[in-house]
């Protein structure tokens, strides 16, 4: 997807013309609506997917996922077939989300730095906002995820949880990425009395497992970003909107589109895509082989791109059902 979607702009716009009483979400919603201005915005496909979720990601350094500008808005729409989970753990329709992401610099204000765990050290905060369709409104989600970058290369088994049963059966966390463990993140809140509210009436467990399902979606776009970033052969392009569009907006009285970053695939090393002769591989039948990150030594990974395989044992007709998986 290349067309910019403005949704980072209708979100600024939208946080900034709330009056929440509370004084805590009326600094969140300011931190948030000042951290979206400071954004680059990348444009990604549905549902922001860019990796195959069924598998586990390839294991790379923690520094890999630092955000490529200090805070980067990931825009995409969640309207196609796959569908978010229709489930205990989803109230609203949201079509059109934002994963919101930057490097944790220590700079929340007075009431969400209060409730927010002491300390925490170098990684980065991804935050979700959505668009609920029902009320036609840009919201953020009561709290963000801090990844420390020392730890994101580690993994953690999955503790059972009402929120991780409902996913698996649900086909929304597949057996082999469950088995393959998590990444551990911390709570940062962004609106605190919301936040509050919710774990009183609810209790913690339930909130907490609640946050993971809004943020799902949003640390998987990311966490796809930092890899498809990572492969040697992906550059982010820049484009900035047509002048003509931005010229009849502002004649129009509406704000101009931002620029907006695109990922870009160069040259692949991948093989040329025919088997080779003779051996085990003759032996394959012929099939289509999806794209996905090749790792080329300890630090360097790369990008295939889909491509035909010959072999000499007839044709493998293959259908590829791709789903989201949790990793947050």
């Amino acid at each position: 997807m290349t067309q910019a979607l403005n949704f980072t702009s209708k979100a600024i716009a939208a946080l900034e013309a709330l009056d929440p009483p509370n004084p805590g979400v009326a600094a969140g919603m300011s931190y948030i609506a000042e951290k979206l201005r400071q954004a680059e915005i990348f444009v990604l496909p549905d549902y922001g997917t860019l990796l195959d979720r069924s598998s586990p990601r390839p294991d790379l350094p923690g520094e890999m996922y630092r955000p490529p500008f200090p805070v980067v808005a990931l825009e995409y729409t969640s309207i196609g077939p796959g569908g978010r989970f229709d489930g205990p753990y989803t109230a609203l329709k949201a079509s059109r989300r934002i994963a919101l992401a930057f490097d944790w610099q220590n700079d929340l204000p007075p009431p969400l730095a209060a409730m927010c765990k002491p300390d925490l050290p170098e990684g980065v905060v991804i935050v979700s906002l959505f668009y609920s369709d029902a009320e036609a409104i840009w919201m953020p989600v009561s709290a963000g995820l801090h990844f420390a970058y020392g730890d994101i290369a580690r993994v953690h088994e999955h503790p059972t949880s009402a929120f991780r049963d409902a996913m698996i059966a649900a086909g929304r966390i597949s057996k082999r990425v469950m088995s393959a463990g998590s990444v551990a993140g911390m709570l940062v809140p962004m609106l605190p009395e919301a936040l509050v509210l919710g774990m009183q009436q609810l209790g913690e467990a339930t909130i907490i497992d609640s946050l993971q399902a809004d943020l799902m979606d949003e640390v998987n776009a990311y966490f796809d970003l930092c890899c498809a970033l990572g492969c040697r052969n992906v550059t982010a392009e820049r484009k900035d909107a047509p002048h003509k569009l931005n010229w009849q907006r502002l004649k129009a009285g509406k704000a101009p589109l931002p620029p907006h970053h695109v990922l870009t695939l160069g040259d692949s090393p991948m093989a040329s895509g025919s088997g080779a002769e003779g051996g085990a591989s003759s032996a394959r039948r012929s099939h289509l082989r999806r794209g996905h990150i090749r790792r080329l030594d300890a630090t360097r990974i790369t990008w295939v791109n889909q491509t035909f395989v010959t072999g000499a044992g007839g044709f493998a007709r293959k259908t590829y059902s791709v789903k989201g998986g949790h990793r947050a």
